[in-house]
């Protein structure tokens, strides 16, 4: 993984537990990338610092479904893409077995997104 890239991860969770498959990936991506924002909708203290030692814990608003997640974490991040090679956007609604299989698999395909 190209060590400029920034991950936003949208995470919701009814109980505000982050799980653990969840904390792990963020644990693996995190000295690997330029950074990783985990913007929540429901978190607990107690995963709140935990992962509050490895990424940017952003708390936010529960409106906008993982949308509204993904925005606040551009927000505040969109002063530093000018320096950033690439931005991932993912949820939390997923279960990673295998963190390093992901990462390299995600590396293997072109990613290509264009604003006009």
């Amino acid at each position: 993984m190209n060590s400029n890239t920034i991950f936003i991860i949208a995470h919701w969770s009814q109980s505000g537990r982050v799980a653990t498959h969840l904390h792990e990936f963020v644990e693996y991506i995190a000295p690997l990338s330029k950074e990783v924002i985990f913007a929540s909708t429901n978190i607990s203290a107690e995963d709140e610092n935990r992962l509050s030692k490895i990424s940017t814990v952003l708390k936010v608003d529960n409106i906008g479904y993982d949308f509204w997640s993904y925005k606040k974490g551009f927000e505040f991040i969109k002063e530093k893409l000018n320096e950033t090679d690439n931005l991932t956007f993912m949820n939390s609604s997923i279960l990673i077995l295998d963190p390093e299989f992901l990462i390299k698999k995600f590396n293997s395909k072109k990613h290509i997104l264009q604003l006009l």
